[in-house]
Order: C-alpha cells, then structure tokens, then sequence
C-alpha cells in the first residue's frame, strides 16, 4: 500500500514523523521546516515572514499517520529498512575511495556529502538535495548577490527540476545494499568499520562536545567570556599547518597559497549529526558581533568561500593578518570525528612587521585563551623543535603540559641522520639534540605527500585513502616501533590530541568551570535573598511553614518599624513638652512657703492648680503635629532593610501608612481632666501634700502655706500625660495583627513586587544547576541533569579533590593589598598579596583556588602585550603576586610620557575579577640595578636537575627572537643562540 501524499513532507517527500502547521496552514516535518527557516526565514509555498515560533503541532495529522502506520506493518517496516539502507549507504559513501562509473558518486550532494533524498537538477546540470540548493539560492537572492553555482562558481539561473528516477535508483540501491550479505575482501563492505576505527578515540569524545553544545548558551550567559576547550594549532607559514587541518577534518575546507594560507583566526566546530552544508560566519571579536548574515558553503569548494570572506576581512584593513576579526565555520557530519579547532596565521621572519604581526596575534590568542585551549605545535621533521618559533610561545605561556608537537613532512626527509633526529625528538627525551620535551603529551610524526583523487572519488575517500597508506609508508622508513607505539600517522595524532583534550576537559576545565558556576550560583543566591526573604509568589498554601514565615516576617519587620516610630514619638514628647511640663510645673507650684491671711490661702492653692492645668494643657497639646508625623512616617516606611524588605510589598506599605495616619500619637482626651483633678486634689486645703501653719496672734490672724514633696506631685503630674498617649502597644499589636492577615491570609496573599526578577534569578539558578551538572555528567555519568541534591554537594561527591575552599570562596570579598598607583621600576618584580574570603568576610583558610593575574599596557584594552606575572599559594588563604615589566616594553609604552609607563594589573578568579580589579600600576623606565639575570638551559649543561647557568642580561629566547637586550649585548646573545641555549625563566 502507497503512503498518502499527505503523510509526507513537501521539501523532503518523506513520511512525517513530528508534523507541524505553519500560519498559512501547510504542514511539515518540524526538524525539516526548522531547518528551513534558520537558513530562509520565510514559508516555504508563500515565502512570507515565517519564525519557528508560528510553529504549532499538528495533532490531527500525527494521529492519522500514527493510526495508518499501525494499520499496515508492511509499510512501516519498508520506511524503516529505506532509513537503515540509507545510513549504511551514508557510511558506504563517505567511506569508500569512488571509481569514476561508481553509482556512488551521482548519489551524493555536493553540499554537505549526504545521500540524496530530495534530488533537484540545477541550471548547471549538478544535482543536489532540494533543501541544500534551495537555501543556497536563497541566500544570494537575500543578499542580492548574483547566482552562481556551488561547484563551478559560473552564473546560473534559480530554476530546479525534481529528479524522481535518480530518487528511486538510490532507495532501490540501498535496499539491495542493505540485503545483500557483503563478500569477503569486498573493500566497500570493509568500508563500514570506518566510523568506529580511524576516529575511535575521537569518536570517544562525541559525549563530551554534545555535553559542551547543550551547556554552551547557558554558560555563554551566565559566564562571561566562557568558551568551550579548543585545540589551537599554531605553526611557522608553510610547514603544513592545512594539511594537519584538513587530516584533522577529513575535508578540503582551508585555503593554500605560497603566502599566507590563514590571514584570519579560523574557528572550526565539527559536529556529528545529519549531515548539513557547512556554514561560515565573520566575527568582529572586538565587538563580540557577528559581521553580516550566516554563509552556507558547499562541501565539495568551501575553500573558495573561506578564501573569499578572508579577502573581504583583509580589504576592510591594513596588514596582511587581522587580529580582530574571525571565521567561523561549523561542519555537522555522521561520520567525521567531533572537534573545536582553532587555525592561527602561520608565523613569518620576514618582512619585520610581518613578523610583529604574525608574532603579536598569536602571543595575544593564546594569552586571551589560555585556560580553555590545548595546543598542537606543527614543526617540520626536517627543521628542529628549538628552532620553532611557535614552540617558544608555548613555553612563554606556560602550557607544554597540554600540548601535542607535530613534525610534519617526514616524506621529505632522506638522511639516515635526519630520521635518527626524529626518533630522538619521538622519544621526547630532554637529551635529544635540539629537544624541547612535552610533557605528557609529546611528539607525533606525520607525512605530507597527498595522494592524488582518483576520478569521482570524493575529497574524504582520498582523505581515507592517505589514512590507510601512512601505516606502511612509516613502517618501510623504519619508524615501525614509533608507529605501532602511536608516535606516528595522521591517526596517532588524533588519539593523542583526543587523549590531551579529554584530559585537560576533565581534570582542569570541568572543575575550573564549576568553580565559576559555583560563584555564579553564590551570586544569584545573594541576589535573590537581597530581594527580601521569605519570599511571597502570592499563593502559597495555607497553613504552609512558608505562609507562617512570611506572616511572622512581616509582622516582625512592621512591628519593629512602626513601634520604633511610635516610640521615637514618646521619646521625644518626654523630652520635650513633658519636661517643659516639669519646668513649668516647678515655677507654677512654688517650693518656698507663702504666709497669707487665712482667708487667701483658697486663692494660693487654686492659683497653683489653674497654673499646674495650664502647664499641663499645654503638654498635652505639644506632641507631634500631623504634617511632622506624616513625613516621620513616610520616612520609616521607606526602609527597605534585609532580610524581609518591606518595599517588596507595595499594598502592604500603603496599608501602613493609613494605620499610622489613623493613629497619629496623641495624648487621650480625658488626659487634661485627669490632671485639672489630680493637681485639685493634691492641692487642695488638707491634702497631705499642703503644709499649712496658722498664727493665730498675728493680726489679722495668717496662715503659712508649704507645699510638701513638691517632686511628688510635679512627677505625678507628668505621669498623667506620659501614661495616657496612645496608641497602646496593645492596639498597635492588634491592628497589626490585623492588617497582617489580610495581607498575608490563608490561600491569598499580597504578590511581591519583584516576583518577575525573584523568578529569573530562580530560572538562572535552575540554568547554572544543569549546566553544572550536565558537566559533572562527564566524570560520573550518574548524575542526573536535574536532580533535587544541592549542587554544593553533587560537587562534592563526584569532584572530591576539588579544594574545600572552592565551594566557600566569595570572590566579591575577596581583596587585594599592595596595589593601587605603584611604581615598580622595570625589569624588576613588585609584589601584591590577594586575601581570599567567603561571604560572611572571614578569611578562608587554604588555598588550592585558580587565582589568575596580567599586566598588560593602560588603555589598550587588555589586548596588548602581557608582561610576566607569577602567583604563589601560600596555603593559607592568602597568595603572593609579583610581575616585572620588560625594559623594552616600558620603554614603549612611555614612549610619549616622561619616565613613567602606565599599565593595568588585572586579578581574576574563576574568571571574574576581584574587587576594585584592574588595578593601575606604573613602571619607571630605569631599574636599579644594572641588568637582570636569565637562566638558560642546553647543550653540554649536566646536572642532575638540568644545570643552570646564568648569563648578563635579559634574553627571551634564541636567533632573530634575541632582540629584548641592549646593543652592547647582542655578541652574548649571538654565541647563546649559536650554542643552541635557549632561556626558560627570567628573573
């Protein structure tokens, strides 16, 4: 039975297995259609605006192909032997050398290697899958290029022809090659063992780059300045730097000439996959942006396109290399191994400034990009590793360790004594003339010699071809042990750069990385609790723990503001209009005695009281008036303080201020009369506090008044007022209590304001979890990528060697001391020391964490020669920095100053600088001493650790590098060069 044409998909003509609706309301297979707009942007059948967001399952249509494929077993086991027969006829393909009548070779799109689905005929006669050519056609019409074709590069027209028998001859091809058993020594059948054997320890690595592209955006955002591992090759112009590249990714992509091959940074990611046309892009690194639209290039002539985009870099600028631009290619393949390669312009000698060019971007790359990049070294066999000047940046930068050397056109070499120097420089042995040992990783042996293409081979058969015939090659030159001991071929340097690369990943990249999304995880913590806590999503379950925190929360933080306020209030009416009260109480009621006539002693004590109730009424009335206590509250409700925030919760605050309004502190109304009472009744004739004392004889007859415990009644008085403001704390508690409730009730609560920026920090969080987990997933592939363990404590399980201090160190409080605007004369070291903290401030106590530092010129944006810089652990929390900047380069950089040049001392952790950093430090032009010393190692220098010798002056490397010393010392520098010494460390 014939699938229904509705069952397929338009562009691929293929049954549907995730079907999906545009707008317009055609339907197509989702990977497809996807794919389609990421390289057009439009509907296929309208060509109007399309975003793989309009994109909406169409459940209907899945449910009919679902219901149909189980109704007829016999066509679902034909689609799935159609799909198998085509992956084996895709390894055959790719696998095997093609005769010029191989079938094989009319089955293939020139654009991305695949098996033809969809065959079109273009205007220049080439068929090609309809998908491929469509976006290539595309793409010209969006950048109103003119048309021309894939493989000749000549004009042609946009019309395609379907080609339903080329369609049919390859499925019955591949059915027929799917059911036939392969015969012994039958080449093509053999072919099959090509993905797992030649690429089998890169193939290995697949786990890790699926790992690194699924994490890649995250850790791009959440880290700044993230990059996955790279393997950076580096090399002199013309010693075989490309064909490395191209044994590396089994393809013809990268540009030749007798100039320079690669005049721009070449990022290379290969990808397994479906296989799709190679895309190129161009870079501004300086920007960080993206220089026009994403380039589809054919497989088949890709270098064309590489070489053009280089051109069109070139032209923008002057030089012959450029240090701020990059190609980007990206390469998705079934069968190629996975990589992320870097390819540097070859270093040149000559002309001078070519020199400080090539020279300048290479040493600038790898410092930007030292700790995520491992390093192949090409060298040719028949020159010398002491003699590389690549190899010297190496051992500048500090990182043999992760480095591979490549010795390259081993085929050229024919002196017995040539192949023994190999050998030799093979072993990796510090003995060997001219030797500069890698360890672990050491030297690996290639040829150069390309085979030529047999007549419709592809470019990976011959590629395979060359593979297949080093082995032998090597073993008739008597390199057999070194090649059965993998220090030679093409494949050896796979497995090796494989092995380097998996190891630096593991060991060092992963833990590093971790370490940042520990911190970056500390921050969000940070930020997050500084939005107030607990935190109120304005549903939280009632009767919940949460709910019972957050009520508790507010009304603590209320209560503390509000009872402050009203506080301050009493407060200051007691120290104001009530002790005015006292003083006016004092002369009010008189402490001496008054001798009246008996029958004045009533108007003395009513004058004391009207003059006592006066003083209190004005007491009373003397307490904050509203207009002062309106803005005493608005500025206690302001407070935002932690841990809860008050500011989070807007309505909550308004509800507040209406409390406080509605309860402005005064004193009670039955205040007054309770104190005209109390100063009647205390004063009054008999009261025990009136003192009086009648004469009799005098006349007419007088009595003495005394007031007795005077302070009793004036405290009494005071007492009065003080006691009867309101509100009460008991009111205060109660209405809070109440507006507490309706803000924070069961089943509803008052959302807080930054719920939207609490919910992507909590989203962030979440990223940084899986990210660090999916890494942690390739130490222990147990662990899962979400999981409800604190990654505190996933760290420390599956990273158990990771120091302590790494998941307790707060970058952000960590300091640096003995910096700031410090002159240091050149030549010679200045030190700082950094303190490292956790988040509480107090100083941690171990080391072990990957502090970094630079020294690189003032307003060069980081980007300039970098001066040396070491950093000691101490072991105790503290570490100990010290640099020292070149003559040569202070003289250049204060070339227009008076004495002094300006630098940046730049202290990093985990990528992120520490406070304060950078930090602007100056150089002075003159050391103080006369010379500095180097220390040099080589031939004829014995001793057990290697024996040191000293030499006058500063000398950073051999031949046409010695040029960092005076001139009354290039006759020392020329005999060190001659004896083949070269300097290791300066100090």
């Amino acid at each position: 039975m014939e699938v229904p044409d509705a069952f397929r998909d338009p562009l691929l003509l293929e049954v549907m297995r995730d079907p999906v609706v545009t707008p317009s309301g055609h339907t197509y297979e989702r990977a497809c259609i996807e794919e389609w707009i990421e390289g057009h942007g439009t509907c296929p059948m309208t060509r109007a605006p399309l975003r793989a967001a309009d994109l909406v399952p169409n459940r209907d249509m899945g449910e009919a192909i679902q219901q149909f494929l189980a109704a007829n077993d016999a066509v679902q086991e034909r689609i799935d032997g159609i799909e198998k027969a085509r992956r084996e006829l895709q390894r055959r393909v790719d696998a095997t050398p093609a005769a010029p009548q191989s079938p094989l070779a009319r089955f293939t799109c020139p654009m991305d290697g695949s098996v033809l689905r969809n065959p079109v005929r273009a205007e220049d006669g080439s068929v090609y899958e309809r998908r491929n050519i469509s976006r290539w056609i595309a793409e010209h019409m969006r950048d109103g290029a003119a048309l021309v074709s894939p493989i000749t590069r000549e004009p042609m027209g946009d019309a395609l022809a379907p080609d339903p028998a080329l369609r049919q001859e390859i499925e019955r091809f591949a059915a027929k090659l799917h059911s036939a058993p392969a015969a012994e020594g039958d080449a093509a059948a053999d072919a099959f063992e090509f993905d797992s054997t030649p690429f089998e320890s890169i193939g290995a690595l697949n786990r890790i780059f699926l790992t690194m592209d699924r994490t890649s955006d995250v850790l791009q955002e959440v880290l700044a300045g993230w990059q996955p591992p790279r393997v950076v090759i580096v090399g002199n112009q013309s010693e075989g730097k490309s064909t490395i590249l191209e044994r590396l990714c089994m393809m013809p992509l990268f540009p030749r000439s007798k100039a320079i091959c690669t005049r721009v940074p070449v990022k290379i990611d290969v990808r397994r996959g479906e296989p799709r046309p190679p895309t190129l892009e161009i870079w501004d690194t300086k920007k960080g942006a993206q220089v026009g639209r994403t380039r589809t290039i054919p497989l088949a002539s890709g270098d064309v396109d590489i070489r053009a985009a280089m051109g069109e870099v070139m032209a923008a600028q002057q030089g012959a290399v450029s240090a701020d631009h990059e190609l980007r290619i990206r390469i998705v393949s079934p069968t190629l191994p996975p990589m992320n390669l870097v390819d540097l312009p070859g270093l040149v000698d000559y002309p001078e400034d070519l020199r400080e060019r090539t020279h300048g971007l290479v040493r600038q790359y790898m410092a930007e990009h030292r700790e995520e990049s491992v390093y192949i070294v090409v060298t040719r066999a028949d020159s010398s590793p002491r003699k590389c000047a690549a190899m010297r940046h190496v051992e500048a930068l500090g990182v043999t360790n992760r480095t591979v050397g490549c010795l390259t056109f081993c085929d050229r070499l024919d002196a017995d004594e040539d192949f023994e120097l190999v050998r030799g420089w093979l072993s990796n042995s510090p003995h060997a003339p001219d030797a500069v040992p890698l360890e672990p990783h050491g030297y690996v042996a290639t040829m150069n010699k390309e085979l030529r293409a047999r007549g419709g081979e592809s470019n990976l058969s011959r590629l395979v071809r060359q593979a297949e015939s080093e082995p032998g090659w090597f073993d008739g030159e008597g390199l057999g042990a070194e090649r059965a001991g993998g220090r030679a071929t093409a494949q050896a340097l796979l497995d090796r750069v494989g092995k380097m690369y998996r190891d630096h990943v593991l060991r060092t990249f992963v833990p590093k990385t971790i370490g940042r999304l520990v911190q970056e995880l500390l921050q969000c913590e940070r930020q997050r609790e500084g939005l107030g806590l607990p935190e109120s999503p304005g549903d939280v379950a009632a009767g919940s723990e949460l709910l019972v925190a957050l009520r508790r929360g507010a009304a603590d933080r209320a209560r503390t503001l509000l009872c402050g306020l009203f506080d301050r209030a009493v407060a200051e009416y007691m120290a104001g209009p009530l002790a005015e009260l006292q003083r006016a109480l004092d002369e009010a009621i008189p402490t001496s005695s008054s001798t009246v006539a008996v029958q004045e002693v009533g108007a003395l004590l009513t004058g004391m009281v009207r003059r006592a109730s006066a003083a209190c009424g004005a007491a009373a009335a003397g307490l904050a008036g509203l207009d002062a206590w309106t803005v005493a509250v608005d500025d206690a409700l302001s407070d935002d303080a932690g841990p809860f925030r008050l500011q989070r919760f807007p309505g909550l605050v308004q509800q507040l201020r209406a409390l406080c309004l509605a309860e402005v502190p005064h004193v009670a109304e039955d205040a007054l009369p309770v104190a005209e009472a109390t100063a009647a009744t205390m004063l009054a004739w008999g009261s025990d506090f009136v003192g009086l004392k009648h004469a009799q004889t005098n006349v007419p007859p007088t009595v003495t008044v005394q007031i007795r415990r005077k302070d009793d009644v004036v405290g009494r008085l005071v007492h009065v007022l003080a006691s009867r403001v309101v509100p009460s704390r008991e009111r205060l508690d109660s209405l809070l209590d109440a507006i507490m409730m309706e803000a924070f009730g069961d089943g509803q609560q008052e959302r807080e304001a930054c719920h939207g920026e609490r919910m992507r920090l909590q989203k962030r969080e979440a990223a940084v979890g899986c990210a660090a987990r999916g890494l942690l997933g390739l130490i222990d592939q147990s662990v899962p990528v979400e999981s409800s363990e604190p990654l505190r404590t996933t760290v420390r399980r599956v990273l158990p060697d990771l120091p302590p201090s790494a998941l307790s160190v707060d970058v952000q409080q960590c300091g640096v001391s003995g910096v700031g605007t410090v002159r240091a004369p050149a030549g010679e070291w200045a030190e700082f020391t950094v303190t490292t903290r956790e988040g509480c401030g107090a100083q941690l106590a171990t080391g072990g964490l990957p502090l970094a530092a630079t020294v690189r010129p003032a307003g060069e944006g980081g980007r300039g020669r970098a001066a040396a810089v070491e950093v000691r652990d101490n072991g105790d929390g503290t570490y100990t920095g010290r640099y020292t900047v070149p003559r040569d380069l202070v003289a250049e950089v204060a070339a227009k100053g008076t004495g002094v040049a300006a630098f940046m001392l730049e202290v990093t952790m985990y990528g992120t600088p520490l406070p304060m950093s950078p930090f602007a430090v100056e150089v002075g032009k003159t050391s103080t001493r006369d010379s500095a010393r180097v220390y040099v190692q080589g031939r004829g220098l014995d001793g057990a650790d290697g024996a040191w010798r000293k030499f006058q002056d500063l000398f950073p490397g051999a031949g046409r590098d010695a040029v960092e010393m005076r001139e009354e010392d290039r006759e020392l520098a020329l005999q060190i060069a001659a004896s083949g010494w070269v300097a290791t460390r300066v100090a």
